[in-house]
């Protein structure tokens, strides 16, 4: 049996790939997306002082949340599938970074979030959600961070986890300058 050589990428059918174009057109929504969450990540940051003002802030807070994470998580997928499309096409390789470096960047704004939702009696997180009935809608995914609450060093562990993933981000990106 004779060894064949692997196809490249535009030598594969097209019925044989994926379709990336069901998640972004072109690399145009990809950009458009991350450029978005860059934007909003000051933002997001910036909550810890007013998002748990009162229960209309952290809704304003965990819907600005909401979308920016999807928005994120879309990049990610996107560029994580088009760098697994050719592993040889550096241009692919560098938006997988990209969305990666833009991903942690997004995790330490926010990782303030849930050990300041663990830090709330059951009293005080119950009254925002008699100040504001649109909580309802995020009640599982809240109760559910609550849940860790009997965890110790919750914070210092994320920190520490945060501060590896920039460090193993900016390796990453020297290494892909080369």
């Amino acid at each position: 049996m004779a060894n064949k050589k692997p196809l490249r990428r535009e030598e594969v059918p097209v019925e044989l790939t994926w379709d990336l174009s069901a998640i972004y057109e072109s690399n145009e929504g990809f950009e458009k997306d991350l450029e978005f969450v860059k934007s909003q990540i000051p933002a997001v940051a910036a909550a810890k002082d007013t998002a748990l003002k009162d229960g209309e802030s952290l809704l304003a807070f965990l819907n600005l949340l909401n979308v920016v994470d999807d928005k994120i998580e879309t990049a990610y997928v996107y560029s994580h599938l088009k760098a697994d499309q050719d592993t040889s096409n550096n241009e692919n390789q560098v938006l997988n970074q990209r969305a990666f470096s833009t991903y942690i960047e997004f995790s330490g704004a926010s990782a303030w979030f849930a050990p300041a939702i663990l830090a709330l009696s059951d009293e005080e997180f119950e009254e925002y959600f008699k100040q504001e009935p649109g909580l309802e809608d995020f009640r599982v995914l809240l109760e559910t961070a609550r849940i860790k609450k009997g965890v110790t060093c919750f914070q210092i562990k994320k920190k520490l986890y945060y501060q590896k993933l920039v460090k193993y981000s900016k390796a990453q990106a020297k290494l892909s300058t080369y």
